[in-house]
């Protein structure tokens, strides 16, 4: 009966230990460069308005949650008065938390928005930047087979 390896028993080799069945001991590791936040800040720079309203919004969506604790505070507070100041405290309370729901609503809505926006355009221009790198060296790759032809079709070397 022979032996064979699971996917199981594989996943526990190290790197190393593939490298050196491969016959590659002296090839070191290549670690990516890490991209600074300077430079991701920069990219976001034409799409600065959106990050000031979003973060607006953000501050007045978070200061909506102790309020709304307030008003809840306060109302049980006014039903320890008598029955004719308890109703205009409540009624005045209820109409405070219709007007903070609906700012809320807008509140998140708006930052929603804004963070997506910001969020979409980066990718799209990091997108752009990495598809414009792999295009021109792709394009240089052609422009080189193009300067020296080789002999043999491209359909040759795959089959």
């Amino acid at each position: 009966m022979s032996y064979t390896r699971t996917s199981f028993s594989a996943s526990f080799r190290s790197e190393k230990d593939l490298r050196s069945h491969a016959g590659v001991d002296t090839m070191e590791p290549i670690k990516p460069k890490p991209v600074s936040l300077k430079r991701l800040y920069s990219m976001l720079g034409p799409d600065w308005i959106y990050g000031v309203v979003g973060t607006i919004s953000a501050f007045v969506a978070g200061a909506l949650l102790p309020l709304f604790a307030l008003g809840m505070a306060q109302s049980l507070v006014a039903y320890y008065m008598d029955w004719h100041t308890t109703c205009q405290e409540i009624r005045k309370i209820s109409i405070l938390f219709c007007c903070g729901a609906v700012i809320s609503i807008f509140a998140y809505a708006i930052m929603h928005l804004c963070f997506g926006i910001m969020g979409e355009r980066l990718a799209f221009r990091v997108r752009e930047i990495m598809f414009s790198g792999k295009y021109a060296f792709f394009f240089s790759l052609l422009l080189y087979y193009k300067a020296f032809p080789l002999h043999i079709s491209v359909l040759d070397a795959f089959s």
